[in-house]
């Protein structure tokens, strides 16, 4: 498992270095690619140091980006499709070609439609700067409110940021159910083992169950009510690969984390 540094000035050979803004208040980060990145290091036992701090990837400005053995990137499929070439690694080679589509179809789902929605909801609709400020590496509300500018920009730039609140809920809810009704009673998105879409799908996903701000205790309920499936699937996910979750979380912003 990654350990968690906030100051390292070396750089190991044959270690990711993983950089990102910090822990969240309720998931291993805020930011939903940098969760899946990281639960992508755990699923192939690839050796990672954890990085924080504002620093985005020198040339593409992204989050989160690496550092491995003199190599720099920043798009986490990019970066996912770095190491399956790397060390010949292929969490899908016990699909067929078909579902091989249909996974590539649900994580565009996701990253391109559902993740937008939620960049509305997170940072105009709902926004609410005291959970963004409970994140390490985000102490400062000036930097909060930059960030919060900069992302409705982004998102009215796509478009989903053009709807009204009660048009993207909809967006929203109208995603999650087609993710549960396709989840149905499956263990993992694709079947009985998990693969690489999953860790797109639980990056996104445990943002919405546990680290949407407006929601407080009763949206939390009402989600785990109205999608039982998703809940189970994260919950799944969190102990199989996140046994030290607690650990990498800052319980909105009273503890500092180990890992």
């Amino acid at each position: 498992m990654g350990q968690w540094s906030s100051q390292e000035t070396t750089r190991p050979s044959d270690v990711v270095i993983f950089h990102h803004p910090g822990r969240g208040p309720w998931t291993p980060s805020m930011i939903p690619f940098a969760v899946k990145l990281e639960t992508y290091f755990r699923m192939t036992d690839i050796p990672y140091q954890g990085d924080y701090g504002l620093k985005t990837c020198p040339g593409t400005r992204k989050f989160p980006w690496i550092e491995y053995n003199g190599t720099v990137l920043g798009d986490s499929s990019m970066i996912i499709q770095y190491f399956n070439k790397k060390f010949d690694i292929d969490l899908n080679k016990d699909l067929t070609p078909e579902q091989r589509a249909t996974a590539r179809a649900m994580q565009k789902m996701v990253e391109e439609h559902l993740y937008w929605a939620g960049v509305c909801l997170r940072w105009n609709h709902y926004f609410d700067l005291s959970l963004m400020t409970q994140a390490m590496g985000m102490p400062y509300r000036l930097i909060t409110w930059w960030v919060s500018r900069r992302m409705t920009t982004n998102a009215w730039a796509q478009g989903m940021g053009r709807h009204s609140l009660e048009e993207i809920e909809g967006i929203l809810n109208d995603d999650l159910q087609a993710i549960s009704d396709f989840i149905g009673e499956k263990p993992f998105l694709m079947g009985k083992k998990a693969t690489e879409v999953d860790c797109a799908m639980f990056g996104m996903l445990s943002q919405v169950r546990w680290n949407m701000p407006g929601l407080g205790e009763e949206g939390v309920r009402l989600i785990e009510e109205r999608y039982p499936r998703i809940c189970a699937f994260c919950d799944r996910m969190k102990e199989t690969y996140w046994p030290d979750w607690d650990e990498c979380i800052t319980f909105g912003g009273t503890r500092i984390p180990t890992k």
